[in-house]
C-alpha cells in the first residue's frame, strides 16, 4: 500500500488523469492525499473536481485538503467583493470551465453540481498523517494554537519550520510554485521538514524549471512528476 502526496493541480485534468494512471498505476489499496488549488488559472477546473469526485466514488482513498483558490470559490457565494476578487484570480476560466463541462447556459452559483458544491464544502484545511502535516500554504507558528489559522493555511508562504515546532513533524505544502530540481533537492535531503510539491504545472512555459505535476510517495520518498501536457495548454 502506497501513499501519495501532490501538489497544485490547477485545472491540468489530462497532466493529473496521466500522472496517477499511467506514471504512478494508482490502486484502491493506495492513498492519494492532494494539496489544494484544483481550480482557476488552467482550463479544466470543473473537469479535474469532477474526476477527483469520480475517483472517490470508485472507492479509491482520495483525501484533498482545501486551497485558497477553492475558498475564494466559496466566499463568492455570497459577497460581491469576494466574486470581483475571485474573477480577479483567474475565477473566469473555471466558469468557462463549467460552461464547458455543462454544456449548457451556466448561472453561477446555482448551477454548479451538488457534488462539487459537497465537494469544496467539506474540504479540510489541513490534514495530519504520522510524521507528516499536509496543508496548501503555511502555519502560523507565533499563534497559540497555528492550526486555528485558516487564513495562514490558505494564504500564507511557507518558511522554515522553528525548531521548537513539532519538531518530530514534516510539513508538507503547495501554494507556491517551486522548480522540479528544487523539489528533488528538498525530498532527498533527510533533514528537511519542510517540503513544497508545487512544480507550478499549470506555469509551464512562463517562469524555468517549473510546468510540472509533482507526487511524493511517502513511504519509498519516491518522486514522480509529469510536465504540463498540451492538452491542458491555454488555447
Amino acid at each position: 500500500m502506497a501513499t501519495y502526496v501532490i501538489g497544485d493541480t490547477h485545472g491540468c485534468l489530462f497532466t493529473l488523469k496521466y500522472l496517477l494512471e499511467e506514471k504512478i498505476g494508482i490502486k484502491k489499496s493506495d492513498s492519494i492525499y492532494f494539496l489544494g488549488d484544483y481550480i482557476d488559472r488552467g482550463i479544466h477546473s470543473a473537469q479535474l473536481v469532477d474526476y477527483i469526485i469520480s475517483l472517490i466514488d470508485g472507492g479509491y482513498n482520495i483525501h484533498p485538503v482545501r486551497g485558497n483558490h477553492e475558498q475564494m470559490l466559496l466566499d463568492s457565494f455570497t459577497s460581491k467583493s469576494a466574486y470581483r476578487d475571485w474573477m480577479l484570480n483567474t475565477g473566469k476560466l473555471t466558469l468557462n470551465s463549467y460552461i464547458e463541462f455543462l454544456g449548457k447556459s451556466f448561472r453561477f452559483p446555482k448551477d454548479i453540481p451538488e457534488s462539487h458544491l459537497r465537494f469544496f464544502n467539506q474540504l479540510p484545511y489541513y490534514i495530519k498523517i504520522d510524521k507528516y502535516i499536509l496543508v496548501h500554504g503555511a502555519l502560523n507558528f507565533n499563534a497559540e494554537d497555528p492550526f486555528s489559522d485558516t487564513l495562514s493555511m490558505l494564504w500564507s508562504r511557507a518558511e522554515a519550520l522553528p525548531d521548537d515546532f513539532l519538531p518530530k513533524k514534516v510539513v508538507i505544502h503547495g501554494h507556491t510554485p517551486v522548480p522540479l530540481e528544487e523539489i528533488k533537492e528538498t525530498v532527498s535531503s533527510v533533514n528537511a521538514r519542510l517540503i513544497s510539491l508545487d512544480g507550478g504545472c499549470v506555469y509551464k512555459g512562463r517562469f524555468p524549471g517549473i510546468g510540472y505535476l509533482v507526487a511524493l510517495e511517502l513511504n519509498s520518498k519516491e518522486l514522480f512528476w509529469v510536465e504540463k501536457l498540451p492538452d491542458d495548454m491555454n488555447g
